[in-house]
C-alpha cells in the first residue's frame, strides 16, 4: 500500500507529531525542536512522492506514519557518525571559521617543576689539644730616692718650721715572673643536623602562529567559501533528498492493480517496469551501435573519396611534369 508525503504531512500536523520522527542524535536536535518549519519545506519539496510498504488494503494511516518514523530512524543510525561529521561544519562557529585565513594554531605548554632534598650532618666532637708551657717574664725598677719633711706651726706664728726630715734610696731592681701550665685538652661536641631545601616554580608558555599559509591566495579561499555555503552543502537538504532517494517513489506506477482485474502484485508490476526498461535500454543500444556502424562506412568512404582525389592530383602533377620536361628538351 502507498501513501504520499502529503497525506502523512497532514496527519502529523493534526497530531502535532514531527513529520520524520524523533531521534537521539545532536545533529537532529535542531529538526525535534523547530520541525513545523522543516516538515513544511519537506512537504512542499516531496508532496506529490509515494511511501510504499507491505500493508493491507485500508491500512489505517496512523501504522504507515509510524512505520514512515521508524524507517527514517533506521537511516539515521546507519549514517549517524557521516551525519555528525557534516553537523560539525553545519555548526562551526564565526569566529573558528576564518573566510580568509586557513591556518591559525595554538600552542600551549606548562611546565611545572617541584625540587626539595635534605643535608644532614651527624654528631660530631671537635678535640683542640695544648701541651705544657712555661711563660716567664721581668720588670725592671730603676734606682729611686724618696724624702719626707715633717713640718710645724708654732701657736703664735702662721708659718711652719721643720720639724724632722727623712729620707730613704731605693737601688735599682729586676722582678722576674714565671707561669706553668699544664697540658691542656678541649673538646667541643656538636649534635646532628639536618638542613632541607626546596624549590617550586610553574612556566606556562602560549605560541599562537595565524594567517594564510600561502598555498591559497585569499581570493581562493573566500570563492571556496562561497562554493561551500552557496552551491554545495545544505546540511538537512542533503538528508531529506537521501531519505527521498532511499524510500520513496515520485510516480505511482507500482500501484497493486489487482482491482482493475489484472490480477498483478506490486512486485509483478516492478518487475515488468524494469523489464520494459531494460528493453528500452537494449533498443537504445543498438540503434547507437547500427548510427556508429552507418556513420563508420560513411567516414570510410570519404577516406576512399579523399585517397582517389589525391590520386588525381598526383596524376595531374606528373603530367605537367612531363610537359615541362618535353618543351624544354625540343628548346635544346
Amino acid at each position: 500500500m502507498k501513501i504520499s508525503v502529503a497525506d502523512l504531512y497532514k496527519y502529523s500536523k493534526t497530531q502535532n507529531l514531527p513529520l520524520l520522527g524523533s531521534a537521539n542524535y545532536d545533529f537532529w536536535t535542531p529538526y525535534t525542536s523547530g520541525f513545523t518549519n522543516f516538515d513544511r519545506y519537506f512537504r512542499n519539496r516531496f508532496k506529490s512522492w509515494l511511501y510504499f510498504e507491505s500493508f493491507a488494503s485500508g491500512q489505517a494511516v496512523e501504522d504507515m506514519h509510524t512505520d514512515f518514523t521508524e524507517t527514517i530512524a533506521a537511516h539515521l543510525a546507519i549514517n549517524s557518525k557521516r551525519y555528525s561529521e557534516l553537523y560539525r561544519v553545519q555548526i562551526l562557529e564565526n569566529d573558528a571559521y576564518d573566510i580568509v585565513n586557513n591556518y591559525d594554531l595554538h600552542e600551549s605548554h606548562t611546565n611545572t617543576h617541584s625540587e626539595s632534598g635534605e643535608n644532614v650532618s651527624g654528631e660530631r666532637e671537635d678535640t683542640t689539644a695544648e701541651g705544657a708551657r712555661t711563660d716567664t717574664g721581668s720588670a725592671t725598677n730603676g734606682a729611686q730616692s724618696a724624702t719626707t719633711t715633717g713640718k710645724v706651726q708654732g701657736f703664735n706664728s702662721n708659718a711652719f718650721a721643720n720639724k724632722d726630715f727623712q729620707q730613704v734610696d731605693s737601688a735599682e731592681r729586676t722582678d722576674t715572673t714565671s707561669i706553668t701550665t699544664g697540658a691542656q685538652t678541649t673538646t667541643a661536641t656538636k649534635g646532628e643536623q639536618t638542613d632541607s631545601h626546596s624549590t617550586n616554580g610553574t612556566e606556562n608558555i602560549t605560541i599562537r602562529r595565524y594567517g594564510n599559509i600561502g598555498v591559497q591566495t585569499p581570493a581562493d579561499v573566500i570563492g571556496g567559501h562561497i562554493e561551500l555555503w552557496q552551491d554545495l552543502f545544505n546540511f538537512y537538504k542533503l538528508i531529506f533528498d537521501e531519505i527521498a532517494k532511499e524510500y520513496l517513489l515520485l510516480t505511482d506506477a507500482y500501484e497493486d492493480d489487482s482491482a482493475s482485474g489484472g490480477g498483478s502484485t506490486s512486485e509483478d508490476l516492478i518487475i515488468r517496469e524494469l523489464a520494459e526498461i531494460k528493453a528500452q535500454i537494449t533498443t537504445s543500444t543498438t540503434a547507437i551501435r547500427g548510427d556508429i556502424s552507418t556513420n563508420t562506412s560513411a567516414i570510410r568512404e570519404d577516406v576512399a573519396d579523399v585517397h582517389s582525389a589525391v590520386s588525381a592530383v598526383d596524376d595531374k602533377a606528373d603530367n605537367i611534369i612531363e610537359s615541362i620536361e618535353g618543351v624544354t628538351t625540343n628548346e635544346y
